[in-house]
């Protein structure tokens, strides 16, 4: 007998990784913060092609300044599969109040641009990640990454803040509505717990970041909410959130995912059944129900994608142009078309659907009573995605071609209407006149 073969056996040996830590990407304010460091994880490879880039920020409840130190596990499960990943930390709220943290984001995306040829990473393929407060700094950093210079922001030098997409665990988004969603949670889902924080108290986690008690000063802790920024230009936003968080609602992570859709920006929602305020929970979930739009807008759910670690890959590839490591896309995924405008301030607030308020802290699950923006179904009854209500319905009469399609084909009928009537009509004309003109010769007998 022939020995066995040994190819079917082998498996790709994990790739060599460098990883380099403390690096600083603005100077330390105050002193002791550990707020202005990133580490990077690269793996090495004998292809010189740039590396796309993830970054990643673990959630403290604004609490902490360590943010970069969950990034390790990011690594483990991503620079196997062709990219970089950037632990970055923040400054916590004793150290800066808000919008220090959304400043320090800003300064590490545009660090790690800067720097992107010293160490291998590609310039134009960011992606930023995080869970809780670190959701918060994903979602936020997406939503004003079209903005070049925040109003109070450190000069940016011309360096952009931009990423091309971004994935958020149970983002803290509205802070002034996480009480109400909280108890919306409660209600929709019969939680066996109470809630674990009052989002409103003068000494919550929110209050902290904004340094007052947010329902006293709506106009200061507005401007921390994502939603406020949201205009059409995001990167696509894969969102996800658990029913049952016991710190941040769902309905949290549905107003960011509302606003998104409402401006025709690419956005999927992720409601896992059961889940709480874990990324372990979430990942590999049997029970959730997915949501997006479909081409004319209109919401539809289903089980498709799963919330799973390779098909956050491929959200990740298809957003940053590319569908396998080094391989460009012939048709990359477009992001939303508004162009971007520059404001000298900050941004000011736009309505939004309810946002949501830390993730790692103050939230709890708090959707209505079903799971999802403007749900229908539960996660379990939709296999196959199924038309719901949507930001701005409206009916798609085939569900099997587009408008553009069905529009198409009603021209293409149109246009061969009028050709065969103006060729009936042409030759009815030339009859007439040969007809005419013969009886004038003959009256004539010329």
């Amino acid at each position: 007998m022939a020995a066995p073969s040994q190819a079917a056996d082998q498996v790709d040996p994990e790739p060599e990784v460098e990883t380099i830590t403390d690096l600083a990407y603005t100077d330390p304010v105050p002193a002791e913060t550990q707020g202005n460091l990133l580490d990077l994880y690269l793996p090495v490879s004998e292809d010189e092609a740039p590396l796309p880039l993830i970054i990643w920020t673990s959630g403290s409840a604004w609490m902490g300044d360590t943010g970069k130190e969950g990034a390790g596990n990011i690594a483990e499960e991503f620079t196997s599969r062709g990219f970089a990943v950037a632990g970055v930390s923040v400054r916590s709220s004793s150290q800066v109040q808000f919008p220090g943290q959304l400043h320090d984001i800003r300064a590490s995306i545009r660090w790690l641009r800067a720097n992107a040829d010293e160490y291998n990473i590609d310039p134009d393929r960011i992606a930023i990640m995080g869970d809780s407060s670190g959701g918060w700094v994903a979602a936020i950093a997406a939503t004003t990454s079209s903005i070049d210079q925040l109003g109070d922001e450190p000069d940016t030098e011309g360096v952009s803040s931009a990423v091309q997409a971004s994935v958020p665990f149970f983002p803290p988004v509205d802070l002034l509505l996480l009480d109400e969603q909280t108890a919306e949670q409660h209600e929709a889902y019969d939680l066996p717990f109470d809630p674990f924080i009052v989002h409103d108290d003068p000494q919550s986690p929110e209050s902290m970041l904004i340094g007052c008690p947010i329902q006293e000063c709506p106009e200061e802790t507005e401007r921390a909410n994502p939603v406020a920024y949201v205009d059409g230009t995001e990167p696509p936003i894969h969102v996800f959130h658990g029913t049952h968080d016991p710190l941040l609602p769902p309905g949290s992570s549905e107003t960011l995912f509302n606003a998104l859709v409402n401006v025709g920006s690419s956005a999927t929602y992720t409601l896992v059944e059961e889940a709480g305020h874990s990324v372990v929970e979430i990942i590999g979930a049997e029970n959730y129900t997915v949501y997006q739009p479909n081409p004319s807008g209109e919401l539809v759910t289903g089980q498709d994608p799963a919330p799973t670690w390779d098909n956050i890959e491929q959200f990740l590839w298809d957003s940053l142009g590319t569908t396998e490591p080094g391989e460009p896309d012939p048709s990359p995924t477009e992001t939303p078309s508004p162009t971007p405008t520059e404001p000298t301030e900050e941004p000011s607030p736009t309505e939004s659907p309810a946002p949501t308020e830390e993730p790692s802290e103050t939230e709890t699950p708090a959707p209505t009573e079903e799971p999802s923006p403007t749900p229908s179904e539960s996660p379990s009854e939709t296999e196959e995605p199924t038309e719901t209500s949507s930001p701005d319905p409206s009916a798609v009469e085939d569900p099997s071609k587009t408008p553009a399609e069905g529009s198409d084909q009603e021209s293409d009928l149109a246009a061969t209407g009028a050709q065969t009537a103006a060729l009936v009509t042409g030759s009815a004309l030339l009859i007439l006149i040969g007809v005419v003109t013969l009886i004038w010769f003959r009256k004539h007998k010329v």
